[in-house]
């Protein structure tokens, strides 16, 4: 089924956070970045078992979208070949699930740095900035995805958050504020024709 208009708004959104060093499409660096990012944030060295585990995760996840997302085999992926994969991959809804649930696991073990397996506001605020999100994204996120509103995620709620952002349709569901405020969005195809 293709993508609605508001998820393209929303893939394009999480493409630019994806695309670590704003150039306009995405390659195996920007996912490295990341692993970096993650890494510094936790104190890993390049030797250490988790490094390995999270940068085997974080290229998994990479290569799995340029095997269908780069058309041209360039080694990287533009919005629009990404905006392809996403309608592909977010057609079918059991992968999403497992997706949520998977890249969940990598975020907790990535913020979650007392080992409570719980994410607070200030764990989430560090993981954006080492994303190179702005953190201020955090206290929006909390407000929206906080479901027992105990002012922690558990493993739970952040699944739920990722699969609303993936394939929400309502724009006030928590799962869109996972990067913040979406930038804003207007269905140009319920407007009045001349408006």
């Amino acid at each position: 089924m293709p993508l609605t208009a508001f998820q393209k708004h929303k893939i394009r959104r999480l493409f630019s956070v994806l695309d670590a060093n704003g150039d306009g499409r995405v390659d195996r660096s920007d996912f490295m970045r990341r692993v970096e990012a993650l890494a510094r944030l936790r104190g890993w060295t390049e030797d250490s078992p988790e490094y390995a585990r999270n940068r085997h995760a974080v290229l998994l996840e990479w290569e799995s979208i340029r095997e269908s997302a780069d058309l041209d085999e360039n080694g990287a992926v533009t919005a629009e070949e990404y905006l392809r994969y996403a309608e592909i991959f977010l057609d079918d809804r059991d992968a999403v699930r497992a997706y949520a649930r998977g890249d969940v696991q990598l975020l907790f073990d990535a913020m979650d740095t007392d080992g409570d397996d719980r994410i607070s506001v200030d764990e989430y605020r560090a993981y954006l900035e080492a994303c190179g999100v702005d953190a201020s994204a955090a206290d929006v996120f909390f407000a929206h995805a906080d479901l027992d509103e105990d002012g922690l995620l558990t493993r739970r709620e952040m699944s739920h958050a990722v699969e609303e952002f993936l394939i929400a349709e309502d724009p006030k569901a928590g799962g869109n504020f996972i990067f913040g405020p979406l930038p804003e969005f207007r269905d140009r195809a319920s407007e009045p024709a001349g408006a």
